[in-house]
């Protein structure tokens, strides 16, 4: 971790959590496996080759993307 995310983990990973929340994408569901409900799984292993993994990637890096225009005013500030 840089001495930016140690000093902001808990905005950084709650912004995280709370707008991955958000994201839904046909085949995939969220569990929280100690990291909270970042984690995505698909469904039902027989879709595993059909989901839409490209739309979920895509709104993963807009979410990071977001996070880091959020906080950019933090890291540099005016």
């Amino acid at each position: 971790m840089s001495e930016f995310e140690k000093e902001h983990y808990q905005e950084i990973y709650s912004f995280l959590e709370q707008e991955c929340r958000k994201i839904t994408v046909d085949g995939f569901e969220r569990k929280n496996t100690g990291w909270g409900e970042r984690v995505f799984s698909v469904k039902k292993l027989e879709n595993l080759k059909i989901v839409d993994y490209k739309t979920l990637i895509g709104k993963l890096k807009d979410l990071y993307f977001d996070t880091y225009n959020k906080l950019n005013p933090l890291i540099n500030p005016t």
